[in-house]
């Protein structure tokens, strides 16, 4: 009788033991669940508010470069050069929107990682200030490759010599390392975001005053800091964090408080490239001719960049949408030498939909799109790399000019 006393009471301990379980990884799931789908949406909110700010951005880079093309006096020379200053800084905010939301626009190649840190490390020295020690051991394994974009790497090795100098007012010391990883597949179960394979592992680890558990937590959340009010937006870890994830890599932390912080890097290895024959040097280039077929849903943004290639020299046939675009295209089809579209506009025809309607019929025509998203979200990547150039947007004027410049020969208008 008593043992079945205590098997009763077993069986209906281990059945609670059982529900309880069940509706605590319920409620565990639902949390995350919930949790992904608002990241989700700042994301989309981040995408959208960068597309409309891209676009009044580029018509302020525009206008202030036309306008010192033309040499205006001197006082408001220094009025355009902070304008442009100001527009440079915001666009900068926008970069780290779209890192944030991953919708940065990336343009990977190979990389080795162990010559950015030493092409950058004098720089960093300076930005550190005296009182922090660089320290950047010779990498294991060289050369370390990962296909990824120079320039967002460099931002998010900038972004960490920021944290640790903000670390470490009263000086120390900060260690940058690289190291081949190998994760097996029983390793990575170990982290939701780690993959299995051949990783690079890029460590930086500071002696400054560390973070405690509830900063820890919160440390890739966006516009979390724990510095003074105007001193930080809260996007720099986030910003690390979605570049990161946009390369297929994953981020770790380690801190204790009074002791410091190591952060580690985790990008897919890649195989290095096989090295090409140098190139000869560009001819100088001659005046620019041609006519170019530009399509614009921002008025303002037309407006001005029309000014600025006929400044240039171009000819250029304006087009509100694709379909308007399209009717141009049918009238002055022997005309143009080149197509340069936004890729996002209103109606039913994308940049990338008119490109390949035009092309169908000209398979020769050169074509340039510009926009705001990542060529992975726009659907560009449908595109032929020799035939078709994407360009972000707000796109520096110089380049912008450089680049048409490459696409259509100067001097040998239709």
């Amino acid at each position: 009788m008593v043992n079945l006393t205590i098997s009763n009471l077993f069986n209906t301990f281990r059945n609670r033991a059982r529900v309880y379980t069940s509706v605590f990884f319920r409620l565990g799931m639902e949390t995350r669940l919930r949790q992904a789908a608002k990241m989700e949406a700042v994301g989309h909110l981040a995408g959208g508010m960068a597309h409309e700010f891209n676009n009044i951005l580029a018509a302020m880079m525009m206008n202030v470069s036309l306008a010192q093309m033309l040499k205006p006096a001197a006082d408001l020379a220094e009025t355009l050069q902070e304008l442009q200053a100001l527009a440079q800084r915001a666009a900068g905010l926008i970069k780290q929107l779209l890192a944030y939301s991953r919708q940065s626009v990336l343009r990977p190649q190979p990389l080795d990682l162990a010559t950015v840190l030493t092409r950058q490390a004098a720089g960093w020295r300076e930005l550190l200030g005296p009182g922090v020690d660089l320290q950047l051991p010779p990498a294991k394994g060289c050369p370390l490759w990962v296909n990824a974009d120079g320039a967002l790497i460099e931002q998010v090795l900038r972004q960490f010599c920021l944290n640790a100098r903000d670390a470490m007012p009263q000086g120390g010391s900060l260690r940058i390392s690289l190291d081949p990883v190998e994760l097996e597949a029983d390793q990575a179960k170990l982290n939701d975001e780690a993959r299995a394979g051949k990783q690079v592992c890029l460590t930086v680890a500071d002696t400054g005053c560390g973070m405690d558990q509830r900063t820890l937590g919160r440390v890739f959340d966006p516009f979390f800091t724990t510095k003074d009010v105007g001193q930080g937006t809260g996007l720099g870890l986030a910003t690390v964090h979605g570049i990161v994830q946009q390369h297929h890599g994953w981020v770790t932390v380690e801190s204790v408080p009074g002791r410091g912080s190591t952060f580690r890097v985790y990008l897919p290895a890649w195989d290095p490239p096989v090295p090409s024959a140098p190139r000869s040097r560009p001819e100088a280039a001659a005046p620019a001719r041609g006519t170019i077929l530009m399509v614009e849903d921002e008025s303002a943004l037309r407006t001005v960049t029309r000014a600025l290639l006929v400044h240039t020299g171009y000819r250029v046939l304006e087009a509100g949408d694709a379909r308007e675009a399209l009717a141009l295209w049918q009238k002055h089809r022997g005309e143009i030498d080149l197509l340069f579209t936004d890729m996002v506009m209103p109606g039913d025809l994308s940049g990338l939909d008119l490109a390949q309607r035009i092309r169908a019929d000209r398979p020769d025509l050169k074509v340039i799109i510009i926009s705001g998203y990542n060529t992975e979200a726009a659907g560009l990547s449908q595109g032929s790399e020799a035939s078709m150039i994407y360009l972000a947007k707000p796109c520096p004027p110089e380049r912008l000019i450089r680049v048409i410049g490459e696409c259509s020969p100067p001097g040998q208008p239709r």
